[in-house]
């Protein structure tokens, strides 16, 4: 391919592709990075290797020489060469074992949901509603939530936003009484009992007559 002028510039900060996960994303993010600046095809060709390491490494290295004549050449066998590396697309059912577990508060629980949700492409929103409310345990919020069709997301997270400051004002109370109801509280109790050989006017068994 025809040699092109490196630009003065420091080289973008990016993670290099070892031929584990998707071969695209990598690709994106790579030439995004250069575009920026308007590097040209040939010197982004030629920098490609730097941001490879271990088995895509390898591969580049095993490369006939004077075989890339293009950015899109090189990206097209890159591809070709990867593409099963790319992880198996989630659809939306991937989210029905995510349960709310017993004693889960319930901002864990939506967290956990929302992290494994990001994985699935372009979802259905209805689908992820049913998914969410389906995992709740039996509750107020569960009933609440099913008392009322939720037609969007947005309906949804504002109920569970509601339930969450709920939550969160409950433990806060139980912290609460906890704290008032220490040590300190039951040596008052104690103290307030007094001697038990004394209380009620009743004369102790041992007690000299």
């Amino acid at each position: 391919m025809k040699r092109g002028s490196l630009p003065n510039f420091k080289l973008p900060t990016l993670l290099p592709y070892d031929g584990r996960g998707d071969p695209e994303n990598h690709l994106h993010a790579f030439i995004s990075a250069f575009r920026l600046y308007c590097v040209s095809d040939s010197v982004i060709c030629r920098i490609f290797p730097v941001f490879l390491q271990e088995t895509a490494r390898k591969w580049f290295c095993g490369l006939e020489s004077r075989s890339i004549f293009s950015l899109g050449e090189l990206v097209n066998k890159f591809i070709h060469r990867f593409i099963s590396s790319r992880p198996t697309t989630k659809t939306s059912a991937y989210l029905l074992n995510i349960q709310q577990n017993l004693g889960q508060s319930l901002r864990s629980y939506v967290q956990r949901f929302q992290d494994k949700s990001v994985q699935i492409p372009d979802p259905n929103e209805k689908v992820i509603i049913a998914v969410f409310t389906n995992g709740f345990i039996v509750g107020e919020l569960n009933t609440e939530v099913h008392k009322k069709y939720l037609r969007t997301l947005r309906e949804l997270w504002q109920k569970v936003e509601k339930g969450i400051q709920s939550e969160d004002l409950n433990r806060i109370n139980r912290e609460a009484q906890i704290a008032r109801s220490g040590p300190d509280s039951r040596k008052k109790k104690e103290s307030s009992r007094g001697d038990p050989g004394t209380t009620g006017g009743f004369q102790s068994l041992n007690q000299d007559r």
